[in-house]
């Protein structure tokens, strides 16, 4: 999903744009919202799927490889309501640094070691018996 008006304060939106961005720009994500805490699934989609972060980018890790898998996915707008209690915690500074951190092991795990990341089994590699 994606939140069709955030109601966010001004400097979590720029943050959440940009983080956006800077997504889309490594993995080639294209969506509208990536921590839109409305997302459903499948079951099945989950087998197999490793999924290695501890931060915030675990919404993003785990669109990336259902897309890398080719999964088909639809995004649909849901409301956004003000924060009635409590205080946002995602956008501490420590996040933000296990979040790029994550973001440089995944994009550097795509390029090295693909199929395990995604959980697919390798090809075997026997010769044909005769």
């Amino acid at each position: 999903g994606y939140r069709i008006k955030r109601r966010d304060p001004p400097h979590r939106i720029f943050i959440a744009k940009s983080y956006n961005a800077i997504v889309s720009v490594l993995f080639g994500l294209r969506v509208r919202d990536i921590d839109c805490a409305m997302k459903l699934f499948r079951r099945e989609v989950f087998d197999g799927l490793p999924l290695d972060t501890d931060s915030p980018f675990l919404s993003a890790e785990l669109l990336i490889k259902l897309r890398a898998r080719g999964e088909r996915m639809a995004q649909v707008g849901v409301n956004h309501y003000p924060r009635a209690a409590g205080t946002n915690t995602g956008a501490s500074f420590r996040k933000i640094l296990r979040t790029f951190r994550d973001i440089g092991k995944l994009r550097l795990a795509l390029w090295t070691r693909r199929r395990e990341v995604l959980g697919l089994r390798a090809a075997s590699c026997r010769a044909p018996q005769s």
